[in-house]
Order: C-alpha cells, then sequence, then structure tokens
C-alpha cells in the first residue's frame, strides 16, 4: 500500500492499493456500496456517476464527494485497474478539498499513466479531467 497525504489548498491524499476482487467493476461496486451504507460519513457519487469502459478485466472508477468527521466535505476519484505488468487488480484513491474537483481527477489521471504508462489508451476518459467545480 502506498499513502501519499499533503496539504495545499486542503487536504489532499493519494492512496494506492491492491483489491481482492475478481473484476475492476466488482471492486468499485462493492467499495461505493461499502460507502454508502454510511456509518459517519456523508457520501455521494458525483455525475458521470460509476463508470466501467469496456468488458470484465476494464477499469472502473467513481467520483464522489463525502464529509468527514469534522463534517469537512471532500471529493475522491476511485480508479481501479488491472495491472499489465502482473495481472493483479489495484485501486488508486486521489482526494481532495471540494472545491477542486477537476485538480483531483487531473492528478488522478497523473497517478494512473505513471503504473499504465505502456498502456494509456485504456481508459479513453483519463486524458481529458472535465468535469465542473461545483459540488453537485
Amino acid at each position: 500500500m502506498f499513502d501519499y497525504k499533503f496539504m495545499g489548498e486542503g487536504y489532499w491524499d493519494i492512496r494506492v492499493f491492491p483489491v481482492s476482487e475478481e473484476t475492476p467493476a466488482e471492486s468499485v461496486m462493492k467499495a461505493s456500496e461499502e460507502a454508502a451504507k454510511g456509518g459517519s460519513h456523508e457520501y455521494h457519487v458525483l455525475p458521470p456517476g460509476i463508470q466501467v469502459n469496456g468488458g470484465e478485466d476494464a477499469d472502473a472508477e467513481r467520483t464522489y464527494k463525502y464529509n468527514d468527521e469534522q463534517g469537512v466535505t471532500h471529493i475522491a476519484v476511485d480508479h481501479r485497474f488491472k495491472a499489465v505488468e502482473d495481472g493483479k487488480l489495484y485501486a488508486i484513491v486521489v482526494y481532495g478539498p471540494k472545491h477542486g474537483k477537476k485538480d483531483v481527477l487531473s492528478l488522478k489521471v497523473d497517478v494512473v499513466k505513471s503504473f499504465r504508462a505502456a498502456d494509456s489508451a485504456h481508459f479513453p476518459h483519463c486524458s481529458e479531467p472535465g468535469g465542473d467545480e461545483s459540488e453537485q
């Protein structure tokens, strides 16, 4: 597991870790279901919702906002993929401040590309962060 936290304009965190599900889609759906069960954090999937690009081994992704224990709202992008090098599934989750959706998406693109340098076309929407800056 890799976990890198830093402060800038708000709280930022990048986490990379292996996952045990059979497919990226199954993994991101399970993570979303667990988050939706509640607990002390408010959780909302943001448009475009949960995305799966293609077949069984295709990358999957969700963008969401949540409130931490102090009630501060954050944006996160959770990207699940099958590594070409070892065939294992991994998650890359990038967290940032609620007003930084475009920056969170852009940082996620950079991290995914660092893991997929030879396969950057595997998840086409990674090339353009897009998205608006609203909380939605």
